[in-house]
């Protein structure tokens, strides 16, 4: 943990590339250049390791230092950091869909304005992006309770219950309903609160600790890379089994970068414009599927509105809608939380958190 600063050092970066491959995915997608890599997969996948990481080492935290869990409070916070710019970004959708430069009906958009849209797959690409914000909006339902009730030491058995449980009973529904049901509990940010739990087990381990502070970690990206691109090719067994290695691989991918952050790489990824980006990351999310998709019919363009078809333009939009989302929407509900929260909660005081949590839409 840096010195200087309440976040973990790496993961803004982390976040800065995730949204990079999505980014890149989504917009080869819609220039007819593909996404052969599959890394817009990848970089949804490696934001849901990092919800599972950070929120479990908050939780774990708080049981730490206040001997138990406050699920209203937790609740709370999450409820100001995500909801705002999630129902800012729709409102504005709903606003130009009124206007005719969209289509989104308000019956359309329900999935998303409830966070079932992993459930009921959105067809249209302004909000299809919505169905990872409802995974990880079910996640905060399920895992915080689920750690009050079992407590740390049976948190891990609860877990990997969770983790075995929610894949098989997504098959059983899927062949039964005939149709694809996903799973309640999603493996990647599964593994993410792996991780969290086991740590400290893993870094009084000998050889973990000599293969953590080594630099074959780096190794590991280009293992990820590998192992995603042929992932999500295969079926049955072959496919469960090579998500878990990708998965496990992000995991202890996040864990070297962040404690190798003074190494070269570490150095890259805490760069100041790199951390700004990953900043951004949760409203970059929401606002870079509308201008990377208008291939799809995003928006109806017409006169010097078509000029958004190029590149540059779409950057500069998505650049100007993700900082008024930002700086006038997140940032104030977050100054606003900060006043609340104690007032709302006096007998439990925020606890002083060294965790900042952020990656698909958990912040701090």
């Amino acid at each position: 943990m840096s010195k200087s600063t309440s976040r973990i050092p790496s993961l803004d970066g982390i976040r800065a590339v995730s949204i990079a491959l999505v980014m890149i995915s989504h917009y080869g997608r819609d220039s007819g250049h593909g996404d052969p890599f599959e890394l817009g997969s990848l970089g949804v996948r490696i934001f849901f390791v990092i919800s599972g990481f950070l929120i479990t080492g908050l939780l774990l935290q708080e049981m730490e230092q206040e001997g138990h869990i406050h699920l209203l409070r937790f609740y709370f916070r999450r409820t100001l950091r995500i909801f705002p710019a999630f129902y800012f970004y729709l409102a504005c959708i709903l606003l130009l869909a009124s206007r005719g430069l969209a289509e989104l009906s308000f019956r359309q958009a329900l999935p998303a304005l409830t966070y079932t849209s992993n459930y009921d797959m959105p067809s249209l690409w302004l909000i299809v992006h919505t169905w990872s914000l409802a995974t990880e909006e079910q996640f905060y339902l399920i895992w915080p309770a689920a750690l009050m009730l079992s407590g740390r030491r049976r948190g891990l058995a609860v877990l990997l219950g969770l983790l075995i449980i929610a894949p098989v009973s997504s098959h059983f529904l899927s062949h039964r309903l005939g149709h694809e049901v996903p799973a309640f509990f999603n493996s990647p940010i599964g593994i993410g609160c792996l991780l969290s739990l086991i740590r400290p087990s893993l870094h009084r381990n000998r050889l973990y600790r000599r293969w953590i502070h080594s630099h074959f970690g780096f190794v590991l990206p280009f293992v990820v890379l590998a192992t995603n691109s042929t992932a999500l090719r295969r079926g049955g067994l072959a496919d469960t089994a090579l998500s878990l290695v990708l998965n496990l691989s992000i995991a202890l991918s996040l864990d070297w970068a962040v404690v190798n952050h003074d190494g070269f790489i570490g150095r890259i990824l805490n760069l100041g414009s790199v951390t700004y980006i990953g900043l951004l990351s949760y409203s970059l999310y929401l606002w870079q599927e509308p201008f990377l998709s208008l291939n799809e019919g995003s928006f109806y363009l017409s006169g010097h509105w078509k000029s958004l078809t190029n590149a540059f333009a779409r950057i500069a939009a998505i650049a100007i809608c993700t900082m008024v989302s930002y700086y006038f929407v997140e940032r104030p509900m977050l100054r606003l939380r900060s006043w609340v929260e104690p007032k709302l909660f006096k007998r439990d005081m925020p606890i002083k958190s060294s965790y900042r949590a952020s990656a698909l839409n958990s912040g701090g």
